[in-house]
């Protein structure tokens, strides 16, 4: 019978559950199988060793292919890459290399080794695009690209052949080397005969020859530019062929200047000539054209 309260039946509370707990049960370690564990150990090392000794064996150095090469002959990237046929391609020395063949062939400046299974070296090559004549001390005349690397001597009649750089003259320039600035002492004000430090040192010129000679290239302009004088470092100059003098100023915001010069040409008509002003001193940020008197 239920009962009541309150006009609702009272229900009787439902007995609790007993939980079972769960006893932990203790097992003795097995003891580890050391020949089981050594020959596993075995069978993976014998697996890497038929690997490496199969790769060894069959993927040799037979072909080497050259892509990108225009100053150069295949024959003479593959000479200077010095990659005996039957090397292992797994044990190629890619930065030696790639090493020897900037040693050699100078007017390349960029180089990508990789292989191709299962005989084949692939050589892709980046030359210089553009050369700059530069006089040395001795009066003999060097081809440099726009990074400063020293590609070839050549004669003096020919330096007119290539974009040059007036105001600075190099030392001791080696081929594949870095070009160095030749930096000449001033003579002391007093007349005995000592020097005293230049103003400008000449690396400075270089240097911003060099920026001016990379912007030009980065922003289309190849072989275009007949000089680039910075003998004034604060009233530099470049001709772009016959058609434009070019006056860049002083040496600061040299790639901006490049660049609005460069966009300031390419919107001119071919027959067009003059002075553009791009000193950014009267007319920041801005170019202005004139034509020649």
């Amino acid at each position: 019978m239920e009962k009541y309260t309150n006009g609702e039946p009272k229900r009787q509370p439902r007995p609790k559950r007993r939980v079972r707990r769960e006893e932990t049960v203790y097992t003795e370690a097995k003891p580890v199988n050391i020949s089981r564990f050594l020959v596993r150990i075995a069978t993976v090392l014998a697996v890497v060793f038929a690997i490496v000794f199969g790769m060894s064996i069959f993927f040799k150095a037979e072909k080497i292919e050259v892509a990108g090469a225009d100053k150069y002959e295949v024959s003479q990237v593959q000479e200077a890459a010095g990659i005996i046929k039957g090397t292992n391609l797994l044990t190629l020395n890619k930065g030696q290399i790639a090493g020897r063949i900037l040693g050699k062939l100078p007017y390349i400046k960029e180089i990508r080794i990789g292989i191709r299974l299962p005989d084949t070296v692939i050589i892709s090559v980046v030359e210089s695009a553009v050369a700059y004549a530069v006089e040395d001390v001795s009066g003999a005349w060097w081809v440099l690209n726009c990074e400063g690397k020293i590609m070839e001597k050549i004669d003096a009649s020919t330096s007119g052949n290539y974009p040059r750089i007036l105001g600075v003259k190099l030392e001791e320039p080696e081929v594949s080397k870095s070009a160095v600035a030749y930096e000449n002492l001033q003579a002391s004000p007093d007349g005995e005969g000592s020097t005293v430090p230049v103003t400008v040192y000449n690396r400075e010129r270089l240097d911003a020859a060099l920026i001016i000679a990379q912007e030009m290239e980065k922003n289309g302009v190849l072989g275009e530019t007949a000089t680039i004088d910075v003998t004034d470092m604060g009233n530099i100059e470049v001709w772009y062929g016959r058609r434009f003098q070019i006056l860049l100023g002083e040496s600061t915001e040299l790639p901006k200047k490049v660049f609005y010069v460069v966009r300031a040409i390419f919107q001119f008509d071919r027959y067009q000539t003059g002075i553009l002003d791009a000193s950014f001193t009267t007319w920041p940020d801005e170019i202005y054209h004139r034509e020649f008197d």
